[in-house]
């Protein structure tokens, strides 16, 4: 909903589906900065390179889903809009890869089986918001088609957090009609056989390749029993 705003902001590229664009064009975003990707298909930064990968949203209660809408956005949206003029639009798992290491970013705990199986990341970056609110079959899934699928040697939960205050220090997870936020960590630690590590807002991890063991000695992360 701020990416545009936040590309902005950064000077970045606005990279997504027909809906981001959308939401960038709302923002007042230059149209040569805006790309509307393709699925599997690298795009290159640098030394990163980008693959876009189907991917669904995770269930939400059904009052939820029927208010935020599950449609595209067809024109643009400028912030600050109500509630009903934004959709969700489409969902993707992101594999960056870089010559020492690759990370997949899956913003939504949701997938599309076999999606990944074509990829390598040596750590996942799971969104973890309403997992532990689904079935124990549904949890299972999401790690085989996720970090499973991948290979990677670490897991770092994302989008736990309460998105509906400011982002602190002091953050504090997303309410129980939502999520049961030790449910959703322990869906994925408990079926991982390599590392979980929980970081807190702002503090910084630097990633390895799978064969260096030492990290930095300044790595700001919080690894758990696993």
């Amino acid at each position: 909903m701020d990416s545009g705003i936040v590309a902005q902001m950064t000077g970045a590229q606005l990279l997504g589906s027909a809906s981001t664009a959308m939401v960038g064009r709302g923002s007042d975003l230059a149209e040569e900065r805006i790309t509307t990707i393709q699925t599997h298909q690298p795009y290159q930064f640098g030394d990163f390179t980008l693959y876009f990968v189907p991917a669904d949203h995770v269930p939400l209660p059904r009052p939820i889903e029927k208010w935020t809408g599950k449609g595209e956005i067809t024109q643009p949206v400028r912030p600050p809009a109500y509630l009903g003029e934004w959709q969700e639009g489409r969902c993707y798992g992101v594999v960056i890869t870089h010559p020492g290491g690759s990370l997949l970013i899956q913003g939504s705990a949701g997938v599309q089986p076999g999606e990944l199986d074509r990829y390598q990341a040596d750590y996942a970056l799971l969104a973890s918001a309403s997992l532990g609110k689904q079935s124990e079959y549904y949890q299972q899934v999401f790690y085989n088609e996720t970090a499973g699928a991948v290979g990677a040697h670490t897991i770092i939960p994302v989008h736990w957090d309460n998105f509906f205050v400011e982002l602190s220090e002091d953050v504090k997870p997303l309410p129980w009609f939502l999520d049961n936020l030790d449910k959703s960590f322990e869906a994925m630690a408990n079926r991982h056989d390599g590392d979980f590590i929980v970081l807190k807002p702002f503090q910084r991890l630097t990633l390895t390749p799978p064969e260096y063991s030492e990290p930095p000695a300044d790595t700001a992360a919080s690894p758990l029993a696993h």
